[in-house]
């Protein structure tokens, strides 16, 4: 009687050995999920982003603009868009485009 006392309290070990995997594999599973969000955010940023001035690429100025448009229909609006050709031809042009838009 004693003996089934005692032993009651504990786990056999191939059930220790499956919750520690489990363990494991969901701290694995947990870290690759964060891993591929992070990405994704880096790249949908990369993306959103032009590279020579660090701001907003017009792909993501014409989403952002058509959400703000549909979700405020019944307002006036007034925007204005300045395309400037050749921007990265001189390094220069380049220096004082980046230094405006980061202000």
């Amino acid at each position: 009687m004693e003996a089934a006392r005692k032993d009651a309290g504990q786990m056999p070990q191939e059930v220790k050995s499956g919750i520690f995997s489990g363990v494991i594999i969901n701290t694995v599973l947990a870290a690759l999920l964060l891993n591929y969000l992070e990405r994704g955010r880096r790249l949908a940023k990369a993306v959103d982003t032009d590279y020579l001035t660090s701001v907003m690429s017009r792909q993501a100025f014409d989403r952002d603009v058509s959400k703000h448009l549909d979700k405020h229909k019944e307002e006036p609006s007034v925007g204005a868009l300045i395309d400037i050709d050749d921007l990265s031809s001189t390094s220069m042009t380049s220096m004082a485009m980046m230094q405006v838009t980061r202000r």
